[in-house]
């Protein structure tokens, strides 16, 4: 497993992300390296890695390609150069849309439904987005619901949520 792990940094460093890391701002060979072996351990536990039906080579890239915007956003942190990382990504009927875990220094976190995301060489943007403090299983619910074509204007009232509740009897 060792050898398959150092197989696929190697790829990703040397080849299939190697512009990405060489353009970065924090482009020091020690964060790329480590950075590299985080993403092959992260791959292998993927369903890209056991398709058998292709190389790891192949899979690799197809993963990679899939996965483009969360995976510029954990180099941006891991680099230190952002605080945000995209969790999921998916749309709104063509909105993108992205659930994006904001790390602070004290080792809190929040979450954000983000709408209209980007990521550029720097951070991870978004023209609006619903800010659900620490609230994981909320954000994640209400991201499902966006990605289903759902409204999140009323998410926090307690009316909505008294609703909600009477809807599921």
């Amino acid at each position: 497993m060792e050898n398959e792990v150092n197989y696929i940094a190697f790829c990703l460093g040397y080849d299939l992300i190697n512009e990405m890391l060489s353009k970065s701002e924090a482009s020091e060979c020690d964060i790329n390296y480590d950075f590299c072996n985080y993403l092959a351990n992260k791959f292998i536990k993927t369903d890209y890695y056991k398709n058998e039906k292709y190389s790891t080579y192949d899979n690799l890239r197809e993963w990679l390609n899939d996965n483009q915007d969360i995976i510029k956003s954990e180099h941006l942190y891991f680099s230190g150069i952002d605080n945000k990382t995209i969790i999921e990504i998916g749309k709104r009927n063509s909105t993108p849309v992205a659930l994006v875990e904001h790390h602070f220094k004290d080792g809190t976190k929040e979450y954000i439904v983000a709408f209209n995301y980007e990521v550029n060489n720097e951070k991870v943007n978004w023209g609006y987005g619903y800010y659900y403090n620490n609230d994981i299983k909320k954000a994640k619910e209400d991201f499902e619901k966006v990605k289903a074509g759902g409204n999140l204007a009323d998410t926090f009232t307690k009316d909505n949520k008294k609703k909600h509740k009477e809807r599921e009897r």
